[in-house]
């Protein structure tokens, strides 16, 4: 049995009744020795983190205590961490082990904290790092929560822009780290919001992978309110609170007007109002109160999300696709309970709320952003388990919370104590001692599972507040930490970068001047709508086509559906682009079948073998290869407005350096040779140029240069000067811009 310091009390008594010497034995399970050789057990204490499902250190203890019985040979400790470098692993030790680490016995509550053994640095030669950042705050908690905040996305901040090293001793060896290889670690989620604000006021992208972080956000807390307004039309909270999200978007005066005309809080009976947005809000819920019953759960939060555009709305968002995964977080949450039986509306609400209270039901999103760079953010109970580059370590000043519960359970007996009106039952006192023993250890464990889960770089968050603050999990690790040889302090910076503007003079200017001035601005906005009302779409090849001498016709729709362009090319090289979008580059598995395939589907099945020799020769050229040997995207929609036109295009393949610089990829299929093929170029240069202009407009990152793979041909011609071709892009779309352009009267 792996893992077993996350087994329950049933568990091991299956265990130990199915290994036991005596076949189909009775009595006390923890009583039961195995018949050699029937049982091997591995776990580790100081991950014991799950008492909150009945995987109690007790439960370990007992069953160690009946396997290793009077032979310590039937034990055999593992101490060689193969993980973390080896100033990590001293700092782990300094911090746990020894006569004052923190986890160490309780003479009052034994058998309430594992025994701690020193790690070993499996390469002592890879030091890594550790850093302490912060320390005790004055004023109130929330001012501490919030500098926290901002010192985190500012030394994420300064990792990215330092490009910290990772990766010693790997084979890939050392290189500078990305946004990807940062996980920032939480115990519980009281500083989310903060830390989401401070995150985004950086600049710095990042995603949620712990259920009880997603739930905890507004997008889904909005969601959720809607959800339990349609499911309780009695539920005044939750129907208020989604009149007042953005899915409804109803302002407070608009509320204020609703009731003090007589509307009631009440979709059923909402009352006679003439305010527009509130009544059009309760009925759209009326509705889908109606619509409950008949339709899934799941179907149901696609039809809110669809029904009050929410997905659409989050395209206004610098981070939409984070968004998107919020919501389908809940939907997939949805259909998971609806497969284990429990398939209504409430049932799914409760869960969800009981997820963002309880870390027992928590679950990790770790749906992957394979082509965007971005920070990972999760409680410490769902890294269990996991490891990561650089890991920042927050959210340590919270004091530790008294325990208030009427109900007192052993988890290892099964045993129930009571405290009701007053009245106590007989053992309630003393196991409720013990369960607070039990559960400071375990905080302990909790510590020590976030610590050890950095491999490169450990960040510490010391932040708690300056009164009664060392009474914190911060206090103790910035006292056993700060001054410690090998443990640098980092500085705190935790004001936003960038000075504040300074005041302008005073305003004195006369009334005739403030006419003037706002007739001017009058006049500048109907320029620009006038300008910006029209959609202008230019494509990247109907640039590569277009007479620079004669300047670019701008290609206009009339809405965004029109100025969609698909992929204008001949029927053979469609059917060659489609193989390579998914073809193993590497391999060619299936190549036939597949060139077949798209040749029929193009209307020229004649022509399948020729399509397939297309592909080989794609395949064989210098830029694939080097693609297929890095961090790769294949066939990649793009779009951007620049210059007042909106750009798009599709890159073939995008490839990433070493650097972090990217490398753009297109296939040609025309049917040249030779001096055509320096002919072509001069016409496909724009061509990369745009998609050059539109990699860095999104990504924010640098194009080395745009490889043009001719496979008819078999050659290769490669632009190297790309910003000596965006700037001509620049110029033409510019002139674009500016030209007049004859459109319809849209009042018509």
């Amino acid at each position: 049995m792996d893992e077993f310091q996350d087994t329950d009390p049933l568990q091991a008594e299956l265990a130990l009744r199915l290994c036991a010497a005596v076949s189909g034995a009775d009595g006390e399970w923890r009583e039961l020795v195995p018949e050699p050789g029937r049982l091997c057990v591995v776990g580790d204490p100081k991950q014991s983190i799950y008492r909150f499902r009945r995987a109690d250190i007790a439960v370990y203890t007992a069953v160690e205590r009946t396997l290793v019985g009077a032979d310590p040979r039937a034990r055999v400790r593992l101490s060689v961490n193969f993980r973390s470098g080896r100033r990590i692993i001293e700092a782990v030790n300094a911090v746990f082990g020894g006569a004052d680490g923190l986890m160490r016995a309780d003479p009052g509550s034994p058998g309430a904290q594992a025994e701690y053994v020193d790690l070993v640095a499996h390469a002592p030669e890879i030091d890594g790092s550790v850093r302490v950042v912060g320390g005790p705050v004055p004023g109130r908690a929330a001012e501490m929560w919030l500098r926290e905040a901002r010192t985190t996305a500012t030394a994420v901040q300064r990792v990215l822009d330092e490009g910290w090293t990772v990766g010693e001793g790997t084979e890939s060896g050392p290189r500078p780290c990305t946004a990807d290889d940062i996980c920032i670690l939480m115990p519980s989620r009281t500083n989310l919001r903060n830390l989401e604000r401070e995150l985004e006021a950086a600049g710095v992208r990042y995603r949620l992978e712990s259920g009880s972080l997603i739930i905890a956000t507004q997008e889904v807390r909005d969601l959720l309110n809607i959800l339990r307004a349609i499911d309780d039309p009695t539920d005044q909270v939750a129907l208020v609170a989604a009149l007042r999200s953005p899915a409804y978007g109803c302002s407070d005066g608009e509320l204020v007007r609703w009731r003090a005309s007589g509307g009631q809080w009440s979709y059923e009976r909402s009352g006679d109002c003439e305010e527009p947005r509130v009544a059009a809000a309760m009925a759209d819920l009326r509705e889908l109160h109606r619509l409950r019953h008949a339709t899934s759960v799941p179907a149901l939060i696609e039809e809110v999300l669809s029904r009050r555009l929410l997905r659409a709305a989050a395209y206004d968002d610098w981070r939409p696709r984070e968004a998107h995964r919020r919501y389908r977080f809940v939907a997939e949450q949805a259909r998971a309970l609806a497969r284990s039986g429990r398939s209504t509306l409430h049932d799914t609400v409760d869960h969800l709320e009981r997820l963002a209270r309880n870390p027992a039901y928590d679950s990790v999103a770790t749906e992957t952003s394979p082509d965007e760079h971005s920070v990972r953010v999760m409680t410490v109970h769902a890294a269990k388990g996991l490891e990561f580059p650089i890991v920042i370590v927050t959210g340590l000043g919270r004091k530790p919370q008294t325990r208030r519960s009427p109900i007192v359970t052993d988890h290892l007996s099964g045993s129930v104590e009571l405290l009701v009106g007053g009245f106590a039952t007989e053992g309630r006192e003393a196991l409720d001692a013990h369960e607070s023993a039990m559960e400071a250890a375990e905080r302990v464990r909790l510590l020590y599972v976030a610590l050890t889960r950095a491999r490169d770089h450990l960040v510490v968050g010391v932040f708690r507040a300056a009164t009664k603050g060392e009474e914190t999990d911060a206090g103790r690790l910035d006292l056993l930490l700060r001054g410690r040889e090998g443990v640098e302090v980092m500085e705190e910076t935790w004001e936003r970068a960038g000075a504040p503007r300074p005041a302008g003079p005073p305003d004195d200017t006369t009334p005739e001047e403030q006419r003037i001035a706002e007739e001017a601005w009058v006049a500048r906005r109907a320029g620009l709508l006038d300008r910006l009302g029209v959609l202008r779409t230019q494509s990247a090849t109907g640039l590569a086509h277009a007479d620079a001498e004669a300047g670019l016709e701008p290609e206009v729709g009339e809405d965004v559906a029109a100025g969609r362009r698909g992929r204008a090319a001949t029927s053979r090289g469609r059917a060659v682009h489609a193989v390579l979008q998914v073809i193993d580059l590497g391999t060619r598995a299936g190549l036939d079948d597949l060139a077949g395939a798209q040749a029929a589907a193009e209307g020229i099945p004649e022509q399948a073998a020729e399509v397939a020799r297309l592909v080989g020769a794609a395949c064989d050229s210098d830029p694939v290869h080097r693609a297929t040997t890095a961090r790769h995207w294949r066939e990649v929609p793009l779009g951007a407005p620049v210059d007042g036109v909106l750009l798009e295009g599709f890159v073939d393949l995008l490839y990433e350096l070493p650097d972090g610089r990217l490398v753009v990829v297109d296939y040609k299929t025309d049917s040249v040779s030779g001096a055509e093929v320096d002919r072509r170029m001069e016409r496909y240069r724009l061509q990369g140029g745009v998609y050059g202009l539109l990699v860095a407009e999104v990504t924010r990152r640098e194009v080395a240069r745009i490889e043009f793979v001719f496979a008819t041909a078999g050659e290769v011609r490669t632009v190297t000067d790309v910003g000596a071709v965006v700037g001509e892009v620049r110029a033409l779309l510019s002139s674009a811009a500016s030209a007049p352009v004859n459109q319809p009267d849209r009042r018509d």
